[in-house]
């Protein structure tokens, strides 16, 4: 029989691999508190600020948006200049979101502060996993503390949305944030005392020009997109936006491709599995985060939910990823990195299509679609890394890690100004029409229309719609329901189209994956 030597026990542990592992832990819990908390506040948020469709939008995704423009650029500053120092000004900074976030009193300082907290994560999310790595030299010691540091991080996605929705409850949105801040404080008074200091040696200048071209790229695009419906499509600042983030990208990749130390990459690209991996990992975070888009206006908004409970009917979809998660390293050894991603990414899509269908059905049939669809997304999280990472040579591992991370933020950026931009078209195209029938007067519908899309909410009109200045004018209680009736039907038609529009682009990558690795792709066990 063959024996296995013990793994050393954590009581062996200095203490400050203790500590590093708890700072840096506690570090990434915040971050993604932060994010999912956000999803049952930001109705709350929405009516505060009298923001409509394109300004929940913002709010969703100016975050992603920090974080997707950064990230490269935090590791680079972090390798340049030190991981300690980057992680804790990167804490820092996201203090300063929090109370700015916590004390805004319009929607600009809101979307402002956000913006300040992406920028943030990306920086304590490069670092700390770094810190993590450096403060344990023994590789098996490194895994198990890598393992404890997932572990911990992870419980953000689990205890997120439930405890955003107490906090909104009972203490108001602005808690989600304020109540972060002494956990940000505790974090920046122990790390100098208990964070070791790494870089990278031999980096000399930072690539200020690639970051300034990604930047305006991703922006311009994303700022397109959601006020597009706003402004007109056709409007001359809509089309050179559009036209300035394709002209930034070409000038981003062909800067990158002529630098010695590129910022990202773009080489890795021309190798077949890793660009189908990377258009997987997009397409993958553009349609979850779409989906916490759609149904957090759907349980808030259109079956208006109180946050508690809105927040308690996410759980199938996190606990999809929470309790998958730990089996799909062992599938992975078993079957092939392969099957788990087709696996996944067919679980993903019947989980949209569910949770589509369920929307005009019963809400039950919601919440087995997010539980699907969290299954897919723990399917892929895992075993699609592991099939990039095999395509690219061990010295480029870390570039690779760090194209990945900007995917995801970039993929989830995409997902909330797309779909949300769906549902809004849509909104603007028949709602007009489908309360032709209950409110005939067509001053009248118009005002109710803006007064619905407006609040990015069917139940706006329930007070009485706003003429000018004037008094608010009442309808008769069976006319109001009927025409709230309609709204809301007319919102989930356009939450069913823009779910089917993240379906549509996920089968379309999958089967690219598909065809592209079927012949040749790397050994995955």
């Amino acid at each position: 029989m063959i024996r296995v030597r013990n793994t050393p026990r954590a009581s062996r542990w200095t203490k400050r691999e203790r500590a590093t592992l708890i700072v840096t832990a506690f570090g990434m819990l915040t971050v993604y508190l932060d994010v999912l908390m956000l999803n049952t506040a930001l109705p709350n948020i929405q009516r505060e600020f009298s923001a409509g469709e394109s300004g929940l939008q913002w709010l969703a995704s100016i975050y992603s948006l920090g974080l997707a423009a950064f990230t490269m650029f935090a590791a680079a500053l972090a390798d340049r200049f030190g991981r300690k120092r980057v992680f804790m000004a990167s804490l820092l900074l996201l203090g300063v979101g929090f109370l700015s976030a916590g004390l805004a009193t319009t929607l600009a300082v809101m979307m402002a502060a956000r913006g300040l907290q992406g920028i943030a994560a990306a920086g304590v999310i490069v670092t700390s996993l770094a810190l993590v790595s450096n403060a344990f030299r023994s590789p098996g010691e490194r895994a198990r503390a890598i393992g404890i540091w997932t572990g911990i991080a992870s419980l953000g996605t689990a205890v997120g949305p439930p405890l955003g929705g107490v906090l909104v409850e009972f203490l108001g949105w602005r808690s989600v944030f304020l109540l972060s801040i002494p956990v940000v404080a505790v974090l920046l008074f122990l790390s100098p005392h208990y964070l070791a200091e790494s870089r990278e040696r031999g980096i000399q200048s930072l690539d200020w020009w690639g970051q300034i071209l990604f930047a305006l790229a991703i922006g311009s695009l994303t700022y397109a997109l959601i006020q597009g419906q706003k402004a007109g499509w056709t409007s001359p600042t809509i089309i050179s936006l559009f036209a300035l983030s394709a002209f930034s990208f070409a000038l981003f990749a062909r800067h990158e491709n002529t630098r010695d130390s590129p910022m990202l990459d773009v080489s890795l690209f021309r190798d077949r599995v890793y660009s189908l991996s990377m258009a997987t990992i997009l397409v993958q975070f553009f349609c979850t985060y779409g989906l916490l888009l759609i149904i957090t206006q759907y349980f808030r908004n259109i079956r208006a939910y109180p946050p508690i409970q809105a927040g308690l009917f996410t759980l199938p979809f996190v606990g999809g990823i929470v309790l998958g998660s730990p089996f799909v390293g062992r599938l992975v050894s078993r079957f092939g990195n392969r099957p788990l991603v087709l696996s996944g990414q067919v679980a993903l899509f019947a989980g949209l299509l569910i949770v589509a269908v369920g929307m005009s059905t019963a809400p039950a049939v919601v919440l087995a679609g997010l539980l699907l669809a969290g299954l897919g997304s723990a399917c892929l999280l895992t075993s699609i890394a592991s099939f990039a990472m095999t395509a690219v040579p061990p010295h480029r591992a870390g570039m690779a890690a760090g194209i990945m991370n900007t995917q995801r933020a970039v993929g989830s950026t995409l997902g909330y100004a797309v779909v949300g931009t769906t549902l809004a078209v849509w909104l603007g195209t028949t709602l007009d029409g489908a309360l032709r029938d209950t409110i005939p007067d067509s001053s009248l519908r118009g005002s109710a229309v803006e007064e619905i899309i407006g609040a990015a909410n069917p139940h706006a009109i329930a007070s009485g719609i706003a003429l000018g200045p004037g008094p608010t004018h009442r309808l008769p209680t069976h006319v109001r329901d009927a025409a709230v009736a309609a709204a809301e039907g007319d919102f989930i038609q356009g939450s069913q189209l823009a779910l089917g529009v993240s379906a549509g682009l996920l089968a379309l990558v999958s089967a690219s994956f598909i065809v592209g690795t079927r012949a040749q792709h790397p050994p995955s066990r």
